[in-house]
């Protein structure tokens, strides 16, 4: 009788867990990642790992045309525009053997569509990332902005690679997306 009585309190308490675990990762209400105001998806290429082996990649460098594709949306009337930063999260490209500096990879952004925002603004064609946020993109749209650009990644392309180890080499990259001027 005992027996039988804690197996029903194990099926309860699994059952009870189960059902918590149900509740509480369901998306109900006001439960936000991201502004509600201000989205960034990666479509395409989230992560960009460098394969440099030969000596033609040594020599020249290493492209990733069109590598990433990245969508961002806009809509916030209580602010005078937004902008785009990216960073890095190291001061270089690593791999196990090695490392490359950051100032050795630039990157390039191209706009593949463009909607609500009349006045965009690019920093440079191409540009080295930093530790420190640095501006991609900005604009004055607060109405449903929705800007869908591609990322082009040139490691070596600049200067060559010869004093490196071939590997793989990476850095992680973070993108915000903010308000300019934001009025509460």
């Amino acid at each position: 009788m005992l027996s039988h009585w804690l197996k029903i309190r194990k099926h309860l308490f699994l059952f009870g867990c189960f059902y918590l675990l149900i509740v509480f990762s369901s998306n109900k209400g006001n439960l936000y990642a991201q502004d509600p105001f201000a989205k960034i998806a990666i479509l395409k290429g989230s992560n960009a790992i460098f394969r440099v082996s030969t000596l033609d990649q040594l020599n020249s460098g290493v492209t990733l045309t069109s590598w990433s594709k990245v969508q961002l949306y806009f809509n916030n009337s209580s602010c005078t525009g937004w902008e785009l930063t990216i960073s890095a999260d190291n001061v270089a490209l690593v791999s196990p053997t090695d490392s490359i500096p950051l100032s050795s990879l630039l990157l390039e952004p191209v706009i593949t569509n463009q909607v609500g925002e009349p006045n965009l603004q690019i920093s440079s064609p191409s540009f080295s990332p930093t530790t420190a946020d640095v501006w991609m993109l900005k604009g004055d749209g607060t109405s449903n902005v929705l800007i869908e650009f591609s990322l082009t990644y040139k490691l070596g392309t600049a200067a060559p690679l010869l004093n490196f180890d071939s590997g793989y080499y990476l850095v992680g990259l973070s993108i915000n997306l903010s308000p300019i001027n934001y009025i509460p």
